[in-house]
């Protein structure tokens, strides 16, 4: 097993981690991660800095893609994250979440993430809470009519005095 930077020749297997999954993932996110890994490929920071995959004999399992938010001081966004379904329960998210957590340490002040507040998505709710994320606003209707925005924060530096 082994977590490591996304390349180009992962750009298939990256997309289709969030394509098998269509109860959680919609055409139009999976349409937002291929722009995403486009744009990381062409150095393109501005919407995404980052991908970590995870992999296990050569296989990607996981993915999480992440970004700076410079519209707030030392701010980062984890704004993707997909762990494959049969793999699911086996540490390879809280894995990942460690790993660009210890990544962003000397970077980022707060860590934000986004998810939608529907019944489907409990179970990835509790999973943030158990990493020490606290949910700290629903913003309503936010992804469609009837599907609020979930926003989860956590900070990793300590208030500066």
């Amino acid at each position: 097993m082994s977590i490591r930077n996304y390349s180009p020749e992962d750009y298939d297997q990256v997309v289709r981690l969030f394509q098998v999954l269509p109860e959680l993932f919609t055409q139009r996110a999976v349409e937002n991660i291929r722009r995403d890994l486009k744009d990381l490929e062409s150095g393109d920071y501005r919407n995404v800095m980052g991908c970590l995959v995870f992999c296990r004999q050569e296989k990607i399992l996981s993915a999480l893609i992440y970004r700076q938010d410079y519209t707030g001081d030392r701010v980062f966004e984890l704004k993707w994250l997909a762990v494959k379904k049969e793999n699911w329960y086996e540490g390879i998210g809280y894995h990942l979440m460690r790993h660009v957590e210890n990544l962003l340490e000397e970077k980022a002040r707060l860590i934000i993430l986004y998810t939608s507040n529907t019944p489907i998505w409990v179970g990835t709710k509790d999973f943030f809470r158990k990493l020490g994320y606290q949910e700290v606003a629903i913003v309503p209707d936010f992804w469609d009519d009837g599907d609020d925005r979930a926003i989860f924060w956590k900070r990793v530096k300590p208030i500066s005095e």
